[in-house]
């Protein structure tokens, strides 16, 4: 399927494919642990169109030969001031989603390639993204790619900790 698919960055006329995919990769999420989804598409088109107007933001769709929309991926460079160079610039990944149907026929791996590629070119050298860890498979895909857990991120309403003091 790879052969078949084209990832381009998304474009403005984009909009409502890409926030349909983020409300369905918010479906993909319910009943997980994890922040609040989009309640509705109105919500999801506007955390969309936001990451479209960022400079620094990047939406990647991929399509079939026949121009069908069956995936997206989004991330953002991040300057960061250290001292080690590698780290200076990073990528933070923050949404994957390819439709259910094109699922391990390689489309994920494809927006994968074409992000690190445009990374390779920026200079980027490190790649980061943060994970639900009730999602089995997407964890799976991102340890293929060789993206290990170093942290946890942990998080609870502020009653629910001031409960337990």
């Amino acid at each position: 399927m790879t052969s078949n698919v084209k990832v381009r960055r998304a474009k403005i006329g984009d909009l409502e494919t890409v926030a349909r995919m983020k409300y369905e990769l918010d479906g993909h999420h319910k009943g997980m642990p994890v922040w609040p989804q989009e309640r509705n598409m109105r919500e999801a088109r506007r955390t969309l169109r936001k990451l479209l107007d960022d400079r620094r933001s990047f939406v990647l769709v991929a399509e079939t030969k026949e121009g069908e929309a069956i995936g997206m991926l989004t991330y953002r460079i991040v300057r960061r001031e250290t001292r080690h160079s590698g780290y200076r610039m990073v990528a933070d990944v923050g949404m994957m989603f390819v439709g259910e149907r094109y699922r391990r026929l390689g489309v994920g791996r494809a927006l994968v390639a074409r992000c690190i590629e445009h990374l390779e070119r920026r200079g980027v050298q490190h790649v980061t993204l943060r994970s639900v860890v009730a999602n089995a498979q997407g964890n799976r895909f991102w340890d293929s790619l060789g993206l290990k857990p170093l942290l946890y991120i942990r998080s609870a309403p502020v009653a629910r900790v001031k409960g337990k003091l």
